[in-house]
């Protein structure tokens, strides 16, 4: 019999996860942000230059901080949502979970759970990727939406 570890499926993208989670925070600190400070307080700069510099880099510095860092990797099993965040691993029932959303415009999948967990009431993800899904919702949220309802109705 095959164990509850071997019938995982892996729903989030390893690669976007990464970069996004980790390589484009770090890349914002060390490279974007201090060019854009340089820019900010640079002396030849009109008025409205200083405004468009200051709203480019609070609107980046928000989205690292809203969702680049929060991105987790999720798996499942039949019974189970697995979450991850390194180091930290937790298991939810697929019946806590509430709703689920899509950011369409960046791609991410938001898991609306029933109750907190270690991670709160929201988990989010960045889903593998698919061809051709311009403006129509990722498969995976359909999926997790049907899995939720088929475990609670249980």
């Amino acid at each position: 019999m095959a164990s509850s570890e071997s019938m995982r499926r892996k729903l989030s993208s390893t690669t976007e996860t990464f970069f996004t989670k980790i390589l484009f925070p770090v890349v914002w600190v060390i490279l974007f942000c201090p060019a854009l400070l340089a820019g900010l307080f640079g002396s030849s700069l009109i008025l409205r230059d200083r405004f468009l510099i200051l709203a480019g880099l609070m609107a980046g510095t928000w989205v690292v901080f809203r969702v680049c860092i929060r991105l987790k990797v999720v798996s499942i099993d039949d019974h189970n949502l697995f979450v991850r965040d390194y180091p930290n691993e937790i298991s939810l029932p697929l019946e806590d979970i509430a709703n689920v959303t899509e950011n369409r415009w960046i791609r991410v999948v938001t898991i609306h759970l029933k109750s907190s967990c270690k991670f709160g009431d929201k988990i989010l993800f960045s889903p593998k990727p698919k061809l051709f899904l311009f403006f129509r919702s990722h498969p995976v949220v359909f999926e997790l939406k049907a899995l939720a309802s088929k475990a609670s109705s249980s």
